[in-house]
């Protein structure tokens, strides 16, 4: 899906400098896990809050005016968050989850499968994505970072 930046708020414009920068298919292996982490922080409620945008049924939403009613507005898609939009996907998804670094943290259990651990209800990614609650997969991603940062102390230093 090609992103319209002409097509968005100013607003939605500044979250996709911050928040996601270079488009998933474009990022580098090495920044991957970096990259998802910055989306997910960026999808984090308050954040949406103050970029007026919210998440609707797995996609990224602006608010818009609703035309000819004052006061009213609807969500519009600007962004589906699922495997297009994840850099580690991209990275790491090409035979399945089994080499990203989310499915290592998770002892095999990819961030789509549900596990208590970070979650009562839902997996990370559903939490997020379809319940606009990206705590759960922002934590995966932080323990995901420290993961890679033990395994790069214990055998590269």
């Amino acid at each position: 899906m090609k992103i319209r930046y002409d097509r968005m708020l100013p607003k939605t414009r500044e979250w996709f400098k911050k928040y996601y920068p270079v488009p998933a298919r474009r990022t580098l292996r090495k920044d991957a896990l970096k990259a998802s982490l910055l989306k997910w922080k960026g999808l984090a409620s308050d954040v949406l809050e103050k970029y007026k945008l919210c998440i609707d049924d797995g996609w990224l939403c602006e608010w818009v005016p609703k035309y000819g009613l004052k006061h009213t507005f609807e969500s519009r898609p600007v962004l589906r968050i699922d495997d297009t939009t994840c850099a580690l996907c991209h990275s790491f998804g090409n035979d399945g989850c089994d080499d990203c670094p989310l499915t290592a943290v998770r002892n095999g259990a990819s961030c789509t499968m549900y596990d208590s651990t970070y979650d009562h209800l839902h997996d990370p990614y559903t939490n997020g994505a379809y319940h606009g609650n990206a705590g759960p997969m922002i934590e995966l991603l932080e323990d995901a970072v420290d993961y890679i940062e033990d395994i790069r102390r214990k055998w590269f230093s």
